[in-house]
């Protein structure tokens, strides 16, 4: 599990690497791959610390060319979204927000 991490830090890396002497349109047009590439990074880092996949599917991904670019089109062809998990972390997130600035509005509400 270790050399698939550093296996995917070393692509992103060269990813990122690769992306910053494009022009700025390009970029553009790669932010949302960037993106989504730091988190599988950041997410896949979160599962080996947790031990939440056996070995058998580590050595899955550590025979993969680009364990990160499959990563990233395994998610691409998913059905799946991150919005109801994104509206899960928002719904608190919101709520304090406005129980805060009800507070400094002295119980006022809009």
């Amino acid at each position: 599990m270790k050399k698939v991490i550093e296996k995917l830090h070393k692509e992103l890396s060269q990813y990122l690497s690769d992306v910053e002497k494009s022009s700025p349109s390009h970029i553009l047009l790669e932010s949302y791959q960037i993106e989504m590439k730091c988190h599988l990074v950041s997410a896949m880092t979160y599962i080996a610390d947790n031990g939440m996949l056996p070995e058998a599917v580590w050595t899955h991904l550590l025979v993969q060319n680009c364990p990160l670019n499959y990563l990233y089109e395994l998610w691409m062809n998913d059905p799946n979204t991150l919005t109801p998990e994104l509206a899960e972390i928002m719904k608190p997130v919101l709520e304090r927000d406005y129980e805060a600035h009800k507070a400094r509005k002295g119980g006022q509400t809009a």
